[in-house]
């Protein structure tokens, strides 16, 4: 991150999402959630998210509640038995369903199904195993908008 006092701009890198679905399939949705506890206390005016348009501390706002969302869909599918692609199949995104790369919810629930089991904050997860998952729910392979 880069935070630039005097303009009161901040620089977030992939830990804030504009308009497309957060991704921490290699990082930490407790350590995500975290840094943007600390980065809000910054009180930029201007955040320049790691992808999407650049906007206000609403963007950090935006990610949180995303972020928090998904730790209570988790939870609930841990609780009920279901696996992560179970899981991701029966969720109603509801607020979040019009952000780009929705399929990012099943890396997204591996990712806080480890963490709710105990495991470490970026510890190693299959990743093939969640892409193979992504590319399921989704249908086939996603469009690469990079």
């Amino acid at each position: 991150m880069v935070w630039l006092p005097d303009d009161g701009v901040l620089f977030t890198g992939d830990v804030v999402w504009s308009r497309s679905t957060p991704f921490c399939l290699m990082g930490s949705v407790t350590g995500s959630l975290a840094a943007i506890e600390r980065l809000r206390a910054l009180g930029a005016e201007t955040v320049v998210p790691g992808h999407g348009p650049v906007g206000g501390a609403e963007l950090l706002e935006e990610t949180a509640s995303y972020l928090n969302w998904l730790v209570e869909v988790a939870d609930s599918g841990l609780r009920a038995g279901r696996s992560v692609l179970e899981t991701a199949r029966t969720t109603d995104l509801g607020a979040w369903a019009g952000l780009l790369d929705a399929e990012r919810i099943v890396g997204n629930l591996h990712r806080s199904y480890a963490e709710l089991a105990g495991a470490v904050p970026g510890a190693p997860i299959d990743v093939a195993m969640a892409f193979g998952e992504m590319v399921e729910f989704h249908g086939g392979l996603p469009v690469c908008r990079a």
